[in-house]
């Protein structure tokens, strides 16, 4: 939550650049709902209602960076995404009553998800950022596979662990995204100043 809080920090000193705003939607979405997680313990929370907001934090996230990297995101295929995740989501909850079939589905629109924010980052083609942004894609391709890899044993093992339960796999997934949330935060921030440096280096050598 506090990272979600620096984001929004860094969006309100630095409003000049596109993208930024995304980034904070997308933070702010994706801890709201860890949020609501945390409280459907003691309240009942739709499971479709967080699902859809951690899916949409990192849709949020890559239209941010595509906005970021002076590139236009592909609209058809993100609508197409959402609705067949929505869609796909609702039926299993509210039809089939399958908890394990709509975490499945989230798990699946995670990777694809990153995998388009990884690419574009590593593919970036903006050289005041590209060790960066390099970088960040490496961390998002990173998560994907661990991704992945929580597929692949979910499917294997015909289950998969609520986050109330302290398995090696929950707690693995815990760290991995406290991890991922860190590094992600001080790349936004970093590139941020990197481009603002880069303008400025620009500016000074024009006037020179």
């Amino acid at each position: 939550y506090f990272l979600a809080i620096a984001i929004v920090i860094q969006h309100r000193i630095n409003k000049i650049y596109k993208g930024p705003g995304w980034w904070a939607l997308g933070c702010v979405s994706t801890a709201a709902a860890f949020m609501l997680m945390l409280l459907s313990d003691i309240v009942r929370v739709p499971v479709i209602l967080i699902n859809t907001m951690l899916f949409c934090g990192l849709v949020f996230i890559y239209t941010g960076i595509m906005r970021f990297l002076n590139r236009k995101e592909n609209i058809s295929l993100i609508f197409t995404l959402i609705t067949v995740f929505f869609f796909l989501s609702f039926y299993v909850l509210y039809f089939i009553r399958n908890n394990f079939a709509a975490t499945l589905i989230l798990y699946f629109s995670v990777v694809i998800i990153v995998t388009l924010i990884s690419k574009n980052l590593i593919f970036n083609g903006k050289s005041a950022v590209n060790i960066t942004a390099r970088f960040m894609g490496a961390v998002f391709f990173i998560y994907g596979c661990f991704y992945l890899f929580k597929i692949i044993l979910a499917l294997a093992t015909g289950h998969i662990d609520s986050i109330f339960n302290p398995s090696p796999v929950q707690t693995v997934s815990f760290m991995a995204m406290l991890a991922v949330s860190v590094l992600l935060t001080f790349g936004f921030i970093i590139m941020l100043y990197q481009q603002l440096s880069a303008e400025s280096l620009e500016d000074k050598e024009l006037f020179e």
